[in-house]
């Protein structure tokens, strides 16, 4: 299968431009280098996924051809060495599986993006929008889109034709100079004029241009509007009024026009400003211990070597210990967005089947905080605590229970998937929903993998005992906690 192909859509500045030609070029170098494992890997991951509406991507392609990479980096290292070579035995020739096993079993794409780091120290990546000109109510450089993704409420006057200016009118001058943003479209100025004249007395009229460069007005007081012209290729206009000097200081003038923006010099447009984070790389690291007797036990009974299952358990383990990092963030992260509380104890007279039903409203409601944070009012995966979990039970949700330490892919409810976070996690009452993009840029947290899962083998004080040391280092951190938020469960019963 091809796993390079990936979506190109958007304006991207420079900096993008160059990170995403990079990428490109990456992804085709991983894919010529480590195309038979990754193939694997992505076969394996559509198998696993498919089912919560994920599949593998060109993000997954880079992320783990640049686990591959840092793997044979150190294995080179490692093999240069006579001592560590032999202590490495057969855990040399399964460093690229473990690295793709690790990648594929642990779901973290799903909560976070994964930026791979090229050292230990790196930076990741987030992104502004900001607007390229002054226009309407936005100035140039002014930030039109969040890091979230939340557009600023002035795009109205940023994008479309139609401008609305105001000019106040003081008395003692004309003629009124009004410069407007050119060309000007023929036909589509209108002054709506308000006048204050001794008394006082206040008086509302309009003009309007003829479409040959003259603004038509009435005059039914002194004061009124005589006439005006436009300049429609530079925007320069000119108001005359009957009677400047009877004009009070409280009076003014709103022009509504529409610029020629297909003629224009310069048109409206945005540039994704990139903005990065410096982070260092967390290593977690475990050992394991196994009796050479044991081992050989397993091999005459199963036909199989217990350091199989020692890899996969100390998989086990790595994943569990990332996903509970990244958990444990996102559940800082939401508090800063709000709690929506949804109490479990349905009303007088109420069945309590029913009413567990409604436990959707809460989600409802929380998509609506992450709306009102980022624009984005979309929920994509939810971190359910155990009474969360007992209520979806309830409602029907088809929801697994796995012997697995730790947080764990549990289910999936209307194609969201829902991740078991246990009490040593999260309080039981708490479950936290958030929203994760398609793009780096789109997720609430970043995931960073330097190192891929490295095995080393040894022996301890007992000659019988056989030492495995497994390491992982990735660095974890928040960057748009507005796309999260936090549901609460009361009154349980």
């Amino acid at each position: 299968m091809n796993v390079t192909q990936m979506d190109n859509s958007g304006v991207m500045g420079m900096d993008e431009t160059f990170i995403q030609k990079r990428f490109e070029l990456d992804a085709q170098r991983f894919e010529r280098n480590y195309g038979e494992v990754l193939s694997e890997a992505a076969d394996t991951f559509d198998e696993m996924y498919k089912k919560y509406g994920k599949s593998w991507s060109a993000h997954d392609t880079v992320a783990l051809g640049t686990y591959l990479e840092q793997w044979e980096s150190y294995s080179q290292m490692f093999e240069a060495d006579v001592t560590t070579r032999d202590q490495l035995g057969d855990y040399m020739k399964v460093g690229l599986g473990l690295a793709a096993i690790q990648y594929v079993s642990l779901p973290a794409s799903f909560l976070a993006s994964v930026q791979p780091l090229a050292d230990e120290v790196g930076l990741i990546y987030f992104r502004e929008l900001v607007a390229t000109m002054s226009r309407g109510n936005v100035a140039a450089g002014q930030v039109i889109g969040s890091q979230g993704g939340r557009l600023s409420n002035d795009l109205d006057s940023y994008y479309q034709e139609q401008i609305t200016i105001s000019v106040p009118v003081t008395n003692g001058g004309t003629p009124y100079a009004i410069p407007m943003s050119f060309p000007v479209r023929p036909r589509t100025i209108t002054v709506n004029i308000t006048l204050v004249t001794a008394g006082p007395v206040t008086h509302t009229f309009e003009g309007i241009d003829d479409g040959n460069g003259f603004i038509i007005g009435n005059w039914p007081v002194p004061a009124g509007l005589k006439s005006g012209t436009i300049n429609y290729d530079t925007g320069a206009a000119v108001i005359n009024f009957a009677d400047a000097g009877a004009i009070a200081p409280a009076s003014n003038m709103s022009i509504v026009y529409h610029q020629a923006l297909d003629q224009a010099a310069q048109i409206p447009g945005f540039l994704y400003r990139l903005s990065s984070k410096a982070v260092r790389a967390n290593y977690f690291i475990l050992e394991n211990q196994y009796s050479t007797l044991a081992d050989y036990a397993v091999r005459r009974r199963f036909g199989r070597a217990l350091t199989d299952d020692v890899a996969a358990a100390a998989v086990a383990q790595i994943n569990s210990a990332v996903l509970s990092a990244i958990i444990r963030m996102l559940m800082v992260a939401a508090t800063q967005t709000g709690t929506t509380q949804w109490s479990a104890t349905p009303p007088a007279g109420g069945w309590l089947v029913e009413h567990r039903k409604t436990v959707t409203d809460s989600f409802e409601a929380a998509a609506q905080l992450i709306d009102a944070q980022t624009g984005r009012g979309a929920i994509t995966f939810v971190v359910a605590g155990a009474w969360m979990r007992r209520v979806l039970n309830s409602i029907g949700v088809d929801m697994v229970r796995k012997p697995l330490p730790g947080p764990y892919l549990s289910g999936f409810f209307q194609n969201i998937p829902i991740f078991y976070a246990p009490v040593q996690l999260m309080p039981n009452q708490y479950s936290v929903v958030g929203y994760r993009g398609s793009t780096w840029f789109e997720a609430p947290i970043v995931y960073a993998p330097f190192l891929p899962v490295v095995m080393v083998k040894g022996v301890g004080t007992n000659v019988f005992n056989r030492i495995t040391g497994v390491a992982h280092s990735a660095a974890i951190d928040t960057v748009v906690p507005g796309f999260t938020s936090r549901i609460e469960i009361t009154d349980w019963i």
